[in-house]
């Protein structure tokens, strides 16, 4: 069953299959919520703070994921300036990034997926970037089990830059993420300076970021060079050893379910959630922790290059299980 609603002016589309429900929103063309067995897997606020402006979760991230150091970027032998919204530096594509635009959409049902397909034109300067771009973001929810697949593309009428996402955060039906388990096919990751998480160069993976292994994230998310660092916790980008879509190159373990994520990304972008903000969110009454943000993406220590009418594609694909 497909129903839509509507709130501030955002178009809100239910898929609910059984046990599985998933909440879309036209505004970032973003997840809003996830439900298994009638439990949140994602982090879920209200929506009214879902809908506020400097909120990334949930939604699809464009047109630059992640950091870019100051706000000056050279493009073809052209200087652009870019709309920083984290002190001298770019976050998540600007001050006013994709994620703020309300997209037009279409809905496809057959008898095995119901496919919602979102999209919006990002115009020459927008937050400063050249190029218009056109920018199409497919949801593919199985009907037949708990899987969800999210495809990314975009086409610009000029060279510019491009490296998307999706900002969910995750805590499959938890109370927060301090005794799940996070496994990433990785040795590599970016470091960081502390003080603004600005890319440094990649280097082998310090023992509190040994994913390989499996981890369970309250291990040490209060080691002293994280909580003295700007994200208070994990906020790091890990490089996988190869990229394979074919395998799970992301596992995270719940105390009932667990996730498994599909990419043709190089690596992905991990935030725990740790901002004491006060707020409201579905199916928690804990106050930080809840979820953790994993943003499969493009390494941020290098700028990605979009040419002109050249089609960037990637994709993300999430499954759902109970553990055994």
């Amino acid at each position: 069953m497909v129903t839509t609603s509507i709130n501030n002016n955002h178009t809100y589309i239910l898929i609910k299959l059984n046990n599985f429900e998933v909440e879309l929103c036209t505004l970032g063309a973003g997840i809003y919520s996830i439900k298994y067995d009638n439990k949140y897997m994602t982090q879920t606020p209200l929506k009214e703070d879902y809908e506020f402006p400097r909120t990334f979760d949930g939604k699809s991230i464009a047109r630059t994921a992640n950091r870019i150091k100051g706000n000056k970027v050279i493009i073809n032998n052209i200087e652009y300036t870019l709309l920083n919204n984290e002190g001298e530096n770019t976050l998540h594509g600007g001050i006013d990034g994709v994620h703020k635009h309300d997209y037009e959409y279409e809905i496809i049902e057959d008898d095995d997926y119901v496919k919602v397909l979102f999209n919006t034109k990002s115009i020459d300067g927008e937050s400063g970037y050249p190029g218009n771009m056109d920018i199409f973001v497919k949801y593919t929810i199985n009907k037949k089990e708990p899987t969800i697949r999210i495809d990314f593309n975009a086409v610009s009428d000029k060279d510019t830059l491009c490296a998307m996402t999706n900002h969910a955060y995750y805590s499959l039906g938890d109370n927060d993420i301090l005794n799940s388990t996070l496994y990433i096919n990785t040795h590599k990751y970016i470091d960081t300076n502390p003080v603004d998480l600005i890319a440094k160069g990649l280097d082998d993976n310090p023992y509190y970021l040994e994913f390989d292994k499996g981890l369970v994230l309250g291990k040490y998310i209060n080691l002293e060079n994280l909580l003295t660092s700007k994200a208070k916790g994990y906020d790091h980008y890990l490089l996988f050893d190869k990229v394979d879509e074919t395998i799970p190159q992301i596992k995270l373990f719940g105390s009932k379910y667990h996730l498994d994520i599909y990419t043709d990304f190089e690596g992905t972008q991990i935030f725990s959630d740790n901002r004491q903000n006060g707020k409201t969110y579905l199916g928690t009454d804990a106050l930080w922790r809840r979820g953790i943000a994993i943003e499969p993406s493009s390494p941020h220590h290098i700028l990605h290059y979009l040419n002109k009418d050249e089609e960037y594609h990637k994709f993300i694909e999430y499954h759902f299980n109970k553990n055994e």
